[in-house]
């Protein structure tokens, strides 16, 4: 299995890339600001695309930039908990 290339996802799509969320640390601050603009289903499904992809990866796959991906997710999630 080949994990996917760390992009940017479009503002608001209308279904989460089946690719998941992967992130470069010198992507995070550009994605965080794409992401604010997801719902918080879009956000609660992109988690577990990254989940899915992470759990059905190899040993010898790179699952660090899913990792980042689904990290970053989640904060966002709880700043919007936490804020509202």
């Amino acid at each position: 299995m080949t994990l996917p290339s760390p992009s940017l996802p479009p503002p608001s799509p209308s279904v989460v890339p089946a690719t998941g969320i992967a992130v470069e640390l010198r992507d995070r601050v550009r994605l965080h600001r794409q992401l604010s603009g997801w719902s918080d289903d879009q956000l609660r499904q992109a988690i577990d695309v990254n989940r899915r992809l992470i759990d059905a990866a190899h040993a010898n796959d790179d699952i660090g930039p899913l990792f980042h991906g689904t990290v970053l997710l989640r904060r966002i999630l709880k700043d919007r908990a936490s804020a509202g």
